[in-house]
């Protein structure tokens, strides 16, 4: 599994956004993740199969927590209680 991290190009990194950023990172309620997925499935209806069809997932509503320690080596877990997926 391969997993990127980006930002709006257009956005870039300004300041403003920078210290928005830091500033989710420290609160409890954590920071909003939206995850896309591109992947191949087999579909099957009844007798009829099909080869593998490309679909992307979109999943809106995860929310992200910085880790405790500081160093960022150790997993932290996320909420995804109310989390919405298209495909």
């Amino acid at each position: 599994m391969k997993a990127v991290v980006g930002s709006d190009p257009a956005k870039g990194q300004d300041p403003d956004s920078a210290s928005q950023l830091r500033s989710d990172l420290s609160k409890k309620s954590g920071f909003p993740i939206s995850v896309q997925v591109d992947t191949k499935v087999k579909v099957k209806m009844g007798k009829l199969k099909s080869k593998k069809v490309a679909i992307r997932v979109v999943c809106d509503g995860i929310r992200g927590f910085a880790p405790k320690n500081g160093s960022g080596k150790a997993p932290t877990v996320g909420s995804s209680s109310d989390a919405k997926c298209k495909a």
